[in-house]
């Protein structure tokens, strides 16, 4: 099958590296196996969210008409929004984010809707598009 990374994904197309990736029920399910292919990030997490938002906005493409009804992303940067306007500040499990944090996360939020936007609208996956997901995927998470 190959690398399973998301470079590996914009250089072959969603469709043929997400058919590929689907293992045949009978043979995943045969005890434990070798992992196939080493992952090259300890950041599972993200990358596999970060994955799942590149599948929507691929499947959104194929089916326009389909409505996305959740986007923890947008959830949480609502939450970090609103926490700060009315105390200054957010406490997180980690890291306490401030104002400066909130000009951040609202830049990358509306550089990926714009990106998102314009993959909708032609349909090619930019390095810039799945870079901006990876750092918008971060944000589940706050939520």
């Amino acid at each position: 099958m190959g690398n399973l990374s998301l470079t590996s994904i914009i250089r072959a197309g969603f469709a043929r590296v997400i058919v590929e990736a689907i293992p045949i029920p009978k043979d995943y399910f045969q005890g434990s196996r070798n992992c196939i292919v080493e992952p090259k990030t300890k950041n599972y997490s993200i990358v596999g969210t970060a994955f799942d938002y590149l599948l929507r906005s691929y499947l959104k493409f194929l089916h326009p008409d389909a409505v996305e009804v959740s986007i923890i992303g947008l959830h949480s940067f609502k939450y970090v929004e609103n926490v700060i306007k009315l105390f200054g500040k957010v406490e997180l499990k980690n890291k306490t984010l401030g104002k400066d944090d909130l000009r951040s996360i609202e830049r990358v939020v509306k550089e990926y809707l714009k990106e998102k936007e314009e993959y909708l609208a032609n349909g090619k996956l930019t390095r810039r598009y799945v870079e901006l997901t990876i750092s918008f995927a971060r944000l589940d998470s706050i939520y």
